[in-house]
């Protein structure tokens, strides 16, 4: 239900909507330790506690393509012919 009372039928909605300042957290993000509690009527309630998560995997730096001959400053180098159908 919203504040005013009306129920808002085939609404889902996955967390707050953003308001305020792009660099406000407001609440604050979830961090180890913290628990979660979900609650659905006649489904009942479901706990979960945070864990920290795995370090992030670095990704390898991508690869230069050589450039094409002629395509340097002022140059228009080679231009691929359109695909054809």
């Amino acid at each position: 239900m919203d504040s005013d009372g009306t129920t808002l039928l085939g609404l889902i909605h996955s967390g707050p909507p953003t308001v305020g300042r792009p660099s406000e957290q407001v609440p604050p993000p979830l961090k180890p330790g913290d628990t979660v509690t979900l609650t659905a009527d006649i489904l009942g309630s479901v706990r979960s506690t945070v864990v920290p998560g795995t370090e992030p995997v670095p990704l390898p730096t991508g690869r230069r393509r050589p450039l094409l001959s002629g395509s340097g400053k002022g140059g228009h180098g080679r231009v691929r012919p359109p695909l054809s159908c």
